[in-house]
């Protein structure tokens, strides 16, 4: 039977002590398929996942990162099994808002990564930069004209890049969780998605064969 580490939901090869992605220590009879696994996630939230699911796989981000990302005082996690998505967040400091919500892997329509780039931001400071171009070259009472058009196109610049994101969207009945990018790394993300689709097949592999 294949185990799986309960880190990060890597297969793990027969007498492997380590998991050769995340280095967290083998434990055979916790990290078998089947067997229940306790998690407590960044947000407080915690319990079961639920007796007969296994091969877990988790996105994790705290405020620190978050805060660093652009994204603001939020905290949130994921964790997958072969049946079912596990998700809370958290957000806010003095008024809080938090959100779990436990998604059927059949439930799951689809998922896609999407980008949000705001190319009439760069155009904003293109034209800003010319007019401050503009004011310095015409008259030396320009300069301060001048300043002040470079200073709004650096702005607008850096508000390009702070507003520009790329997200994992998975959308289900009801509704969707999106997932930053630039917070997991798109190799993290990538592989999130797919272990989605593993674990949607191999629910599709045991009603065939249960039919």
């Amino acid at each position: 039977m294949a185990q799986f580490c309960t880190s990060c939901g890597m297969e793990l090869k027969s007498g492997q002590r380590f998991c050769t992605r995340c280095g967290a220590a083998v434990n055979e009879q916790s990290s078998a398929p089947g067997s229940p696994t306790e998690y407590t996630s960044s947000t407080g939230a915690s319990g079961f996942i639920s007796l007969g699911e296994g091969r877990s796989f988790s996105l994790k981000n705290g405020w620190l990162m978050n805060v660093v990302s652009g994204e603001g005082f939020v905290k949130e996690d994921a964790v997958l099994t072969d049946k079912r998505l596990y998700y809370s967040s958290s957000a806010g400091i003095i008024n809080k808002n938090s959100r779990e919500e436990i998604v059927n892997i059949t439930d799951i329509t689809g998922t896609k990564i999407a980008d949000y780039k705001p190319y009439s931001f760069i155009i904003i400071a293109a034209i800003a930069f010319l007019l401050g171009v503009i004011f310095m070259a015409a008259m030396r009472r320009g300069t301060s004209q001048g300043l002040v058009c470079f200073g709004v196109a650096v702005i607008w610049l850096l508000a390009f890049f702070i507003v520009k994101k790329s997200y994992l969207r998975i959308e289900y009945a009801g509704g969707y969780i999106g997932f930053s990018v630039k917070k997991y790394g798109i190799k993290n993300v990538r592989e999130f998605q797919r272990q989605i689709y593993i674990a949607k097949e191999d629910l599709l592999d045991q009603k065939r064969i249960s039919g």
